[in-house]
Order: structure tokens, then C-alpha cells, then sequence
């Protein structure tokens, strides 16, 4: 996997952004064996640093509701999205459904003497 890193220039604001740090659009790329996939700082909104992923080639994977995204040390992408967790390996990928979907939700703070 390859990664660059860069700084671009930002200066679009929406009602709800504060670019508190220079303005600034910071990006990471990662170029695996057939998708590019990045990362894209979009500001501080309301609640917290916000930023944005896309995968080549699958326009519509990774949303705006996605909260985090990567690839794991086997390359499989991984992501979370409102509660659950996703896993697609190159071939699910093409397959267009993942390998792995596990619901965050149900989980509850264990109990003090379960620790």
C-alpha cells in the first residue's frame, strides 16, 4: 500500500464549520492493489473534527455517515457507520456486499466485578 500525505488550502465555510486550524483541507491517500482510497479533513462542525473517506471505484460505500475508515493489516477495508462495524476484502469489494457486519449497539458497559 502506498500513502501520501497533504496540506491544501481550504476557504469554504458552511454555517455549521469552524476551520480553527489555518483552514486547511489535510488529506491522506492510500493506493492499494486496485482502489485509491482517502481521507479528507473537512473542518470542526458541531460535534468534533469531521472528515470524509472515499474509495475509487465505489462512489457510494462510503457515505457521509461513515465515522471512520481503513484498511486492516490483512487489506481488508474496514469502517464504521452508525453503530455497526464493515469488512470487505478485494473480492467483496467487487462483489458489492461485505464479509463482516457486526451491530455495535447492543453492547452495554459491563458490570465493575466483570471486569
Amino acid at each position: 500500500m502506498n500513502m501520501l500525505f497533504g496540506r491544501r488550502s481550504s476557504h469554504d465555510s458552511h454555517d455549521n464549520t469552524h476551520h480553527g486550524h489555518g483552514c486547511e483541507d489535510l488529506s491522506a491517500i492510500a493506493k492499494t492493489h486496485q482502489s485509491v482510497y482517502q481521507v479528507r479533513y473537512v473542518g470542526y462542525l458541531t460535534h468534533g473534527y469531521t472528515f470524509r473517506f472515499t474509495l475509487e471505484g465505489f462512489p457510494d460505500l462510503l457515505d457521509d455517515f461513515v465515522d471512520s475508515a481503513g484498511w486492516d493489516s490483512l487489506g481488508n477495508l474496514v469502517y464504521s457507520r452508525a453503530g455497526a462495524l464493515y469488512k470487505y476484502s478485494l473480492d467483496d469489494l467487487k462483489a458489492g456486499y461485505p464479509s463482516s457486519v457486526l451491530d455495535l449497539e447492543p453492547l452495554k458497559r459491563p458490570d465493575q466485578n466483570e471486569i
